[in-house]
């Protein structure tokens, strides 16, 4: 009976609790009523919110892929002229190919809508390459690359690609519209760091050692092909220059020494503290380096270097705080006169016929036998 007395007490106290809770909700209810619009907008269509979810998304795979084309063509320019530089090659035609297939299913039906079929359509070809000598253009549909048939299966579109990048003469097959053209191109050499586009707000891109990856924040920031040359570049710098491997050895040496110090002296957090003072050692000196070698290599595409480090003047009124502070990367006004006395360098050397080759320590020199240092 005590029992059944307690359980039935809980149970009322939980009621009351619960009672409480509900006044309470009721009492935020009113008060928030109280703060609510007063205008009363008209009746939506919900067929016309769907129909402009799709003009939305059209819109965006639209702007994508301007993103796409336009850091293509200006990498593809950068790779080709600076093959010989570069420790890690591929071969390449000259031109970029798309295909829904490889897209993520939720843009598959703008990037149908907008008039890309499944299969493999080229999207872009640098002028000069073996593709624009061989007169294929962007937009045309690729049916057949060396007997094999393209077809709409993702394994066969990948497979296409892998070839399209393969040593020797390609025998391509391609529709533009109703009429069938057969082309034979051979490739040539080209730096082997592909871009990655990632649809982003954030004003950023980076190397990984293996690709480059831009945000297209950044491709908007960047006005002028120079400009986004500018940044390709440098982010190609840093793969070719191996920053990221010597950053990681960094981080490994500094967490070793941390983990020394936690072991023996029993400095709690030392392996980790000393991982990301290892990590950012020599972080703006590898900057500055891609800087420097990046801008070699914007150079030797035949882009305008002189109007290069004025990226640097946009990006300091876009981060008003990095004009003077620096912190993993150089302030941007140390970086626009670094990069202006290295234009000059450039110069000078185009001026007197030299090769357009960065200058190197000597102990670098001996390190770096896969790279051409005469041409």
């Amino acid at each position: 009976m005590r029992r059944l007395i307690t359980y039935r007490g809980i149970l009322c106290g939980k009621f009351r609790q619960v009672a409480r809770l509900m006044g309470l909700f009721a009492l935020a209810s009113m008060l928030l009523s109280a703060c609510a619009p007063m205008s009363q907008r008209p009746n939506i269509d919900e067929a016309a919110i769907k129909e402009e979810v799709k003009r939305q998304k059209e819109a965006t795979v639209q702007s994508y892929l301007d993103h796409v084309k336009r850091a293509e063509l200006i990498g593809e320019n950068i790779r080709i002229n600076s093959a010989s530089l570069c420790p890690k090659k591929n071969y390449t035609l000259g031109l970029s190919a798309f295909s829904p297939v490889l897209q993520p299913d939720e843009w598959k039906g703008a990037l149908h809508r907008i008039g890309y079929k499944d299969g493999l359509t080229v999207l872009t070809v640098a002028k000069g390459t073996p593709a624009d000598v061989a007169g294929i253009r962007p937009g045309d549909f690729l049916v057949n690359v060396d007997g094999t048939p393209v077809t709409k299966d993702k394994e066969q579109i990948q497979k296409a690609l892998v070839q399209l990048q393969q040593e020797g003469e390609r025998k391509l097959v391609l529709l533009r519209g109703e009429e069938k053209l057969e082309v034979s191109v051979t490739s040539i050499l080209s730096c082997d760091y592909p871009i990655d586009i990632i649809i982003s707000d954030v004003v950023n891109a980076f190397a990984d050692g293996k690709k480059v990856i831009l945000h297209t924040s950044i491709l908007n920031l960047a006005a002028t092909e120079t400009e986004l040359a500018m940044i390709i570049g440098h982010e190609i710098a840093h793969n070719t220059r191996e920053h990221i491997t010597s950053k990681q050895v960094n981080k490994a040496v500094g967490m070793a020494f941390g983990a020394a110090l936690e072991i023996l002296l029993g400095v709690p957090g030392a392996m980790n503290i000393g991982a990301d003072i290892g990590g950012g050692v020599y972080s703006q000196e590898f900057e500055h380096e891609a800087d420097y070698v990046g801008l070699y290599y914007v150079a030797r595409a035949g882009y305008d270097i002189s109007q290069g480090p004025g990226l640097w003047r946009r990006m300091g009124a876009s981060n008003p705080r990095s004009i003077s502070h620096g912190s993993s990367h150089p302030a941007t006004a140390e970086r626009f006169i670094a990069l202006e006395t290295a234009v000059q360098e450039i110069k000078e050397k185009i001026a007197s016929g030299k090769p357009l080759l960065p200058n190197e320590r000597a102990e670098t020199q001996v390190k770096r036998p896969s790279v051409s240092q005469s041409e």
